[in-house]
């Protein structure tokens, strides 16, 4: 305990006023002594008090920080659950801004986004624009290839498909249009097709009806951002079975 003076102390008898053999009268200077240790021990009594007080005080500061640092971690993580959002990487051009790709790589597209992403893989495949359209078919080329898993059997096939109907050949001397395509569910990653195909070559017109199956990947979000303007739902086809008839 500090102490900030270090009187002696009186005898009993002195703070007594009495001793042994009669009344005891203290002089001025034992007074003086007297009050001087009577403050010393005061203000030792103070100090104690002051620290002891303080240091209660920081407890319950502590604590009280402590919980509340546990009730924030505890919110983020509840509206964390309960509000999670996807975050959009946009591109702008001369006509406003367009979404390109998910930053994310965990999503499960819904059976309506996996099926509209089957389509276009479809019709990007199947598709020929008349007129020696090159630039129609380059952009047919990529919605094929930014839904086709790489190094699978159906991208060999498809480069086998592209060999033997060389779309840029076709388109001119002929047009082809998918129309009416249903998708079904067949299995977890398979889907069945049915389809219909204009096909105009000069003045003649007629369609045939066609069905297959395509078998795609467990859905993922593209890293690459043009490939996600491409492919959204982040479906890509491994596998298919199509007809491969001329037309």
């Amino acid at each position: 305990m500090l102490n900030l003076f270090k009187p002696n102390k009186p005898s009993d008898a002195q703070q007594n006023g009495t001793s042994q053999t009669g009344t005891y009268q203290e002089s001025p200077q034992a007074l003086e002594v007297n009050e001087r240790y009577r403050v010393a021990r005061q203000i030792e009594i103070n100090i104690a008090a002051k620290a002891h007080q303080n240091e209660q005080s920081w407890r319950r500061i502590a604590f009280v920080e402590a919980v509340l640092l546990a009730l924030a971690m505890i919110a983020i993580v509840v509206l964390g659950a309960k509000n999670q959002h996807d975050v959009l990487v946009y591109r702008e051009d001369a006509h406003g801004l367009h979404v390109m790709s998910e930053a994310i790589s965990t999503r499960t597209p819904t059976r309506e986004e996996a099926e509209a992403q089957i389509v276009r893989w479809l019709r990007g495949l199947r598709d020929v624009p008349g007129g020696g359209d090159y630039a129609a078919v380059d952009r047919d080329i990529h919605d094929v290839l930014a839904s086709t898993q790489s190094n699978s059997k159906a991208l060999e096939d498809i480069r086998r498909f592209y060999t033997e109907q060389n779309p840029k050949v076709l388109s001119t001397s002929l047009s082809r249009t998918v129309r009416d395509v249903r998708v079904n569910s067949y299995t977890a990653n398979t889907y069945s097709l049915d389809w219909s195909e204009d096909v105009r070559v000069g003045s003649r017109t007629y369609s045939r009806t066609y069905s297959g199956r395509v078998t795609i990947v467990d859905p993922r979000i593209p890293d690459d951002p043009e490939i996600g303007l491409l492919n959204p739902a982040g479906v890509y086809v491994a596998d298919f079975d199509l007809p491969w008839s001329n037309p």
